[in-house]
């Protein structure tokens, strides 16, 4: 799966520690809750609460972010795959890996670290070099980066605003107020968007506007995944996964993805990946399973 910005708390999936093995199709293995799996994984142990993930641009590491942990786990990818480095980020809360480098949100401490990642230096394991801290203040979860302008958003979620950042100043190019607390946030081409975590809601400012159009969407939006001019906005308290045209600010279809017709509570979905080539997506829930669906012709 290619995995995009999710910060629970942001982005990406919530664990990457079991990997299932193609090689073992008969076998069964035993998951920490007791529920077996088929074919049969090998778990990599992380740091405490493995809540999002992000893929290096070039496809050679993941990066699992670990709010308990306060780190930044990175593992090799494929089948070889084994722990390479672990960064210490006290408050970790949200993640992103473009080809800027490696930014991760910090929470309460309002600051945002970043670590620039060279691909041409990274052979054995990831080589990262520290970048100065970014204080935006406040408590800060979601963050997206937009290379192609070397900017990046940041949700300020107490300060129910939306930060857009110049990577090359530091300076806060624009504070955008939201209509509820911030989560996550994705830029789509010159787009914004933003989840309320309090509402029903997603906040979406497209180029040059100043005040976000509302767009309903499901109970407690949490976790977003923009790609192919799509919002994908898991409603946690909702069960289903609302997909947004951010063109016409409206929802097309939506998914589902309760596994009884009067679902627990726990049932929630959260972080989402989207297949390299288009056709399948991915969800993970609270209630520790991964829901696969497959996508229209139309989503690439």
């Amino acid at each position: 799966m290619r995995v995009r910005n999710a910060g629970l708390v942001a982005a990406g999936l919530c664990m990457v520690a079991t990997i299932v093995s193609t090689h073992a199709a008969s076998a069964l293995g035993t998951l920490p809750d007791g529920r077996t799996l088929t074919p049969i994984g090998f778990t990599i142990p992380v740091e405490g609460f493995a809540s999002s993930e992000a893929m290096s641009p070039d496809g050679a590491w993941i990066a699992v972010l670990s709010q308990d942990g306060g780190a930044v786990d990175v593992l090799s990818v494929g089948e070889d795959a084994r722990l390479v480095e672990r960064l210490s980020i006290p408050w970790a809360s949200g993640m992103t890996w473009t080809a800027d480098g490696l930014y991760v949100t910090r929470g309460y401490t309002g600051i945002v670290a970043r670590y620039a990642y060279s691909a041409e230096l990274s052979k054995d394991s990831p080589v990262f070099t520290k970048r100065p801290d970014v204080h935006v203040g406040g408590l800060v979860n979601g963050i997206a980066d937009d290379p192609a302008s070397h900017r990046f958003v940041v949700a300020r979620t107490a300060a129910m605003e939306v930060d857009t950042i110049d990577d090359r100043s530091d300076d806060v190019i624009r504070r955008s107020p939201t209509t509820g607390q911030p989560f996550s946030v994705g830029i789509s081409g010159s787009t914004i968007v933003a989840t309320m975590y309090d509402s029903a809601h997603i906040d979406v400012w497209p180029s040059g506007a100043t005040s976000p159009i509302r767009v309903s969407t499901g109970p407690h939006p949490t976790e977003l995944l923009v790609a192919g001019g799509k919002a994908y906005v898991a409603n946690a308290d909702g069960h289903d996964v609302a997909v947004v045209d951010i063109a016409s600010h409206s929802v097309e279809r939506r998914y589902d993805l309760r596994v009884a017709s009067n679902p627990y509570a726990g049932q929630t979905p959260s972080g989402m990946a989207i297949s390299a080539d288009g056709r399948y997506a991915l969800s993970c829930s609270d209630d520790h399973t991964l829901r696969l669906w497959e996508l229209p012709p139309e989503v690439k």
